[in-house]
């Protein structure tokens, strides 16, 4: 038995907190945020793809933050969930 990390299919943040992770088939997402933002993209059959200007955005990955009991706050930094404020912290430590 492995202990492999899945990354989200929306934004490639290793998935190290499986609370918030939604699986849809083969897709693994951190967050219902980002679930949510993954199957609203693309052309589909609405034209007019909602971006939802009026909400917060994770200040990682850019996912409108439409599911409140994920959010991660980090000083002024909000962020979809564990998974993508855990991600950012990280990217900051490998850039120093």
């Amino acid at each position: 038995m492995t202990n492999a990390v899945n990354n989200c299919a929306n934004c490639e943040a290793p998935i190290i907190d499986p609370t918030t992770q939604v699986v849809q088939g083969e897709a693994y997402y951190c967050c219902p945020n980002c679930s949510h933002a993954m199957n609203q993209s693309g052309s589909g059959s609405d034209p007019q793809t909602p971006d939802y200007p009026n909400e917060l955005h994770c200040s990682r990955c850019g996912s409108p933050l439409l599911d409140e009991n994920t959010i991660e706050e980090q000083g002024d930094q909000v962020f979809c969930c564990r998974n993508c404020a855990s991600a950012a912290t990280r990217r900051i430590l490998t850039a120093s």
